[in-house]
């Protein structure tokens, strides 16, 4: 995934297939041309996306969002056509690219993403009818999160609050899910401290 020309056309690195009339004037445009896109919508996706594909290829699993989720996301922002879908998504990779390679400095650990694991599991996973659990291990700290499930257009579909102990633990949520669509979703658990991102399947 990561050995990609510059000269290379946007699409044909993002695998993007037929669009609708008014996107057909990015056919042309490669990774080099999409960083100095000056508009919004989708000028604004391609630079964001551009720069998420080149910081994951960088920064591997210490960047926020691995490639399958970056590629497949932007799909979904260009199959839908809609201006929203595309800042939405933007907005998100955005946030990521300011980051970087992001540390949690607190714990002294190398990543948030490369600890993740460690930290933060969610199951069952694909999601089942009932809801999920998610199991915190110990942090240090008492720490009360914020959990927010998005669709891969950036769109924020749940969202709820975990008082976490110090010692971690075992919380079930009982999301409700039986509106969805199956495909990929991601969860994201932050507080004033620790994010962590997770990709849920429907």
């Amino acid at each position: 995934w990561c050995e990609f020309n510059q000269t290379e056309k946007f699409f044909e690195v993002f695998s993007i297939g037929s669009v609708n009339n008014k996107l057909s004037k990015y056919d042309n445009i490669t990774m080099l041309k999409s960083l100095s896109l000056k508009g919004g919508g989708f000028d604004r996706l391609m630079r964001q996306a551009t720069a998420a594909y080149q910081n994951s290829c960088q920064y591997g699993a210490n960047y926020q969002y691995d490639l399958d989720f970056i590629i497949e996301s932007v799909q979904n922002a260009f199959a839908s056509g809609k201006k929203s879908d595309a800042n939405a998504l933007a907005g998100i990779l955005e946030e990521a690219n300011k980051a970087g390679c992001t540390h949690e400095n607190n714990l002294g650990q190398a990543s948030l993403l490369e600890s993740q694991v460690a930290i933060l599991s969610v199951y069952p996973n694909p999601l089942e009818p009932e809801g999920v659990y998610l199991q915190f291990s110990e942090m240090g700290t008492d720490q009360t999160f914020v959990v927010r499930v998005y669709d891969l257009y950036g769109r924020q579909l749940a969202e709820t609050n975990f008082s976490v102990s110090q010692y971690g633990g075992e919380y079930f949520w009982p999301l409700d899910h039986s509106g969805w669509e199956q495909g990929i979703y991601l969860l994201r658990a932050k507080s004033d401290t620790q994010e962590f991102q997770i990709k849920l399947v429907k």
